[in-house]
């Protein structure tokens, strides 16, 4: 394996990973806003009623929101839970793990102790 092409593919997979973590954060935070703002307006609304002011259009209004509530709630529950956010550098630490594994697999001196530990992840 080439140092450069790890760390490549590390940085890809790494930048790939923080946008997902990012668009993951910005939808779940536009959901539980949109939520606490139905909240607030079903409290306003039962407010309302209680006070007399109940009129034709809030019955569906309120059925409405709670649809509304209820679809948020399934997409607040089904949404993933973010992967670690991972350090941009980690392509350039990769790469030079990779160098030094390579090293130590070409130093005849090193190769069964670099062979062991990689045999030791499997």
């Amino acid at each position: 394996m080439a140092p450069e092409m790890a760390a490549e593919a590390m940085r890809a997979y790494a930048e790939e990973t923080n946008r997902l973590n990012r668009e993951r954060r910005a939808s779940g935070e536009g959901h539980r806003s949109e939520l606490a703002k139905i909240h607030r307006t079903l409290k306003q609304m039962l407010s309302a009623i209680e006070e007399g002011g109940h009129t034709r259009g809030m019955t569906e209004r309120m059925r409405e929101l709670e649809a509304r509530e209820d679809v948020l709630k399934e997409l607040l529950a089904q949404e993933p839970a973010d992967i670690p956010v991972i350090h941009p550098n980690m392509s350039g630490i990769y790469r030079k793990k990779v160098e030094r594994l390579t090293e130590a697999l070409n130093t005849p001196e090193d190769r069964n102790e670099a062979a062991e530990a990689i045999r030791a992840l499997g």
